[in-house]
């Protein structure tokens, strides 16, 4: 970052009776159907793809040196979304509805691939985060329509005080958690995209941008024409 030198991601040359390690898998391989990228390790060597493969969503961890890569879960029918490292690079926490019908937050060990669940309360949860030394969840859980935000601890997962955040706006997503405050993107009804900050503890949100778009009214939305193309017709 300091330089801006560009350096493509390349395997080294082949070292005398060097072994690949069992189960990595080249990057033309396994990015094929790469949909989502990122984040890095916190040691920078590595970085976690999203791919689909045989119809399903994998994760995918590439080592950054070797130009390797392997896959952290099994091909089975499942999503997987919004990938965070732990502070010590030891656990990869996603959401992902594996296993159950809604998004929930497993932890995926890296060393050995295990897979846990952390939060899964029933309802699907929108997004999550993980604070900067691993303590904490932020998650905003899907109620009738609306988003419920809860900071629970972990690993015990009690609840811990938390901003309410401003009546109108609901999630579009979570960008993290850090020791004071949490930032978080938010939507109001489709007319604006902006950030809020929640205070850790007793406070207020504080609204930290202001959308220039205002909203648009029903009649400057296009109604559906019906066309037609010989014996064939569609809703434009």
């Amino acid at each position: 970052m300091d330089t801006r030198k560009v350096s493509e991601v390349a395997p080294p040359p082949p070292a005398a009776g060097a072994q690949r390690a069992v189960g990595s898998l080249s990057l033309d391989d396994a990015l094929s159907g790469l949909f989502a990228l990122g984040p890095l390790s916190p040691d920078g060597r590595s970085i976690v793809a999203l791919v689909v493969r045989s119809g399903s969503e994998t994760v995918v961890l590439v080592d950054l040196q070797s130009a390797r890569a392997e896959l952290l879960t099994p091909d089975k029918a499942a999503r997987f979304r919004q990938p965070r490292f732990s502070p010590d690079g030891r656990t990869l926490y996603v959401l992902t509805d594996a296993g159950r019908s809604a998004f929930g937050v497993d932890a995926i060990t890296v060393q050995d691939r295990t897979r846990r669940t952390v939060y899964a309360p029933g309802n699907p949860i929108d997004a999550f985060a993980v604070s900067d030394d691993g303590h904490r969840l932020a998650v905003a859980v899907d109620s009738t329509g609306l988003d419920v935000f809860s900071l629970l601890d972990l690993p015990s997962l009690r609840v811990q005080p938390l901003a309410a955040p401003p009546r109108e706006p609901s999630p579009a997503g979570s960008s993290g958690i850090g020791r004071r405050a949490a930032p978080l993107r938010l939507a109001a009804r489709g007319r604006y995209h902006d950030v809020w900050q929640l205070r850790l503890g007793r406070g207020t949100p504080t609204r930290l941008t202001r959308s220039p778009r205002p909203a648009l009214s029903r009649d400057a939305i296009p109604r559906p024409t019906l066309v037609r193309a010989r014996e064939a017709q569609a809703w434009l």
